[in-house]
């Protein structure tokens, strides 16, 4: 899962590179191939398989990568699978949405996009 993490991050600190090369924005990311059915997933989840520990950082990590896929690709659709995370993640982690709006802020005021930063924001 920490790869996961460290995938976002490296896409996040190279994205502004990718468009500064004349890059189309749409050519960025691959949309994701398959779509998760996270009712499906909920529901497993509801009934205790897994541990928490590893449920709520994959349900952040779910959440993120498709709204890194509207941010960065003018996606609407990755926006909307987005926020179905956000909402199925949520009835199993309540603090979820919380937690959404912190991490979003840290991208927003470039914590992550330092790569000097790593060791001390994404420890694997």
């Amino acid at each position: 899962m920490c790869y996961w993490v460290l995938n976002l991050v490296q896409h996040e600190i190279n994205y502004h590179s990718f468009i500064a090369l004349g890059f189309d924005q749409n050519h960025f990311l691959a949309r994701p191939a398959e779509i998760i059915d996270y009712r499906r997933i909920f529901e497993g989840k509801s009934q205790n398989e897994g541990a928490a520990e590893l449920s709520f950082p994959w349900w952040c990590i779910e959440y993120l990568r498709h709204f890194f896929n509207a941010l960065h690709g003018r996606d609407n659709k990755s926006l909307a699978h987005a926020q179905e995370g956000l909402d199925w993640g949520s009835r199993l982690h309540p603090e979820l949405r919380q937690n959404r709006s912190e991490i979003i802020k840290r991208f927003e005021f470039g914590a992550f996009k330092d790569p000097r930063q790593y060791a001390g924001q994404v420890n694997c």
